[in-house]
């Protein structure tokens, strides 16, 4: 039954760290799909009619991606499995755009923008600065720098919980980061801001991804025209990869 080879390929892609869960969800919908209609095989014809139902044509082309994908692993092992023809359900997306990898003087037009980004007077526009100035001086991803607690800062580094995989690693830090983190420590009480978190805002609490990323486009915005005469193929750099990839 397909099921049994669609738990296997779930099993193994979790072995090599992945989540894998909307795959496996997509995935056991079409094997249950496919073993309703008696399929030992993967068939093409039958993948087709599967996607066809979906709710919509990006859901369709993303359903239809992640069965070819196991239908081509399977395949690998027994040619009776059918693989369907590539972009039957459209190509998706446009190309990225190259993207803008920052030079060390836009980090720091970036920082000094961000310090007067609103609210001001608060302790937001100081966080905004800290946190992009982390995420370039050492590679940290937006999720790991706003998942950091006041007590992850230790002596021998930060330590960075759920990063990638969900793995918990010590990241060492250069003494000017750790000055500069002191500092903002030292800015918070000053300005009588609590919380666990490392990084906060008006709220209290850190910011979401999404306000991240909002307050770095407007941090970047009065600089890129510039920028984007020198590079007129580089998108806008964005906080994530661009940001925390001038490390690398």
């Amino acid at each position: 039954m397909l099921s049994n080879d669609v738990a296997r390929y779930v099993a193994l892609h979790r072995r090599l760290g992945l989540k894998f869960d909307e795959q496996n969800r997509t995935l056991n919908l079409y094997a249950r799909y496919a073993d309703a209609h008696g399929d030992r095989y993967t068939l093409v014809s039958r993948i087709h009619d599967w996607c066809a139902t979906a709710s919509s044509p990006v859901r369709a082309r993303s359903c239809f991606e992640t069965i070819r994908r196991f239908c081509t692993f399977l395949n690998a092992e027994d040619p009776r499995y059918e693989v369907s023809p590539a972009g039957a359900f459209g190509r998706g997306k446009r190309p990225r755009p190259a993207p803008h990898l920052l030079e060390p003087g836009q980090i720091r037009t970036i920082m000094d923008a961000a310090l007067d980004l609103a609210p001001k007077g608060s302790i937001s526009p100081y966080t905004y600065h800290y946190l992009f100035g982390l995420m370039a001086g050492t590679g940290l991803r937006v999720s790991e720098a706003l998942a950091l607690q006041r007590d992850d800062l230790t002596e021998d580094g930060l330590i960075v919980r759920n990063g990638k995989f969900g793995k918990s690693r010590l990241l060492p830090i250069h003494a000017t980061t750790r000055q500069a983190l002191t500092d903002y420590m030292a800015l918070r009480t000053r300005m009588g801001c609590d919380g666990g978190d490392l990084f906060v805002i008006k709220t209290g609490r850190a910011p979401s991804k999404v306000q991240g990323a909002c307050r770095f486009r407007s941090a970047r915005s009065p600089a890129w025209s510039a920028w984007a005469k020198r590079d007129t193929r580089a998108a806008p750099p964005r906080l994530a990869p661009q940001l925390c990839g001038t490390f690398a």
